[in-house]
């Protein structure tokens, strides 16, 4: 699968073929989803810059609303108050029913010439809302791996303690799947982004669980 994706990038319909991005609206709205350790970034990140839209954490959106109200003028407003009371409520279909994440995107300016969400929606409820928004969404894009797979590169996986930069310690192979992943380690032991020489475990097999959970639900 992987190999598949690679040439998809390189040369399929997330390169230059000009009818590829013709066949897009001029501000497209699309969601990805996916379980851990699926790649969602990476491959999301390269459909971001074909289209040329930004992504947007809805999540990110909502923390920041929760921990800046009161705080930061810039979140004064009665409504941004509100928001802060449902969230720490901890009552989600009232986030739904009031239509918050549909009024949010809506004051990003970044967001309203289309966007890439990659944390939204989770549940069918937050789908539904999302077909409200300026006509719906435009596209829904699932990738997947085999669950014996990606617990595989959950159990190989190894960080740098300073900056969280992952790496994987064993190559990750399946014929069956069509699947290859290989091993990547600093070569001179020093992390590829900050050039720190401390490594730990990067597993975390209960927050793994826990994701893998909430994503087949």
């Amino acid at each position: 699968m992987l190999h598949s994706i690679k040439r998809s990038l390189n040369k399929g319909p997330f390169s230059v073929e000009k009818d590829f991005i013709r066949r897009w609206p001029k501000t497209p709205k699309v969601a990805f989803f996916g379980p851990p350790n699926v790649y969602l970034d990476e491959i999301s990140q390269r459909f971001s810059i074909d289209l040329g839209v930004p992504i947007v954490s809805l999540s990110q959106i909502f923390s920041d609303v929760e921990q800046n109200t009161g705080v930061n003028p810039d979140y004064d407003h009665p409504f941004f108050k509100t928001v802060q009371e449902m969230i720490r409520a901890d009552d989600p279909q009232a986030l739904i029913d009031e239509q918050i994440a549909i009024k949010l995107l809506r004051l990003m300016p970044h967001a309203q010439e289309g966007f890439l969400l990659q944390d939204y929606p989770r549940s069918q409820g937050q789908a539904e809302l999302l077909e409200q928004y300026k006509g719906g969404m435009n596209a829904f894009v699932h990738v997947s791996l085999p669950d014996e797979i990606l617990v595989d590169i959950e159990e190989s996986k190894i960080k740098c303690s300073d900056c969280n930069k992952v790496y994987y310690k064993e190559p990750i192979i399946s014929e069956e799947h069509g699947v290859r992943i290989e091993s990547h380690v600093p070569e001179d032991g020093h992390c590829d982004d900050c050039g720190s020489t401390n490594f730990e475990v990067g597993s975390d097999p209960q927050a793994f669980e826990a994701e893998l959970t909430t994503y087949k639900q």
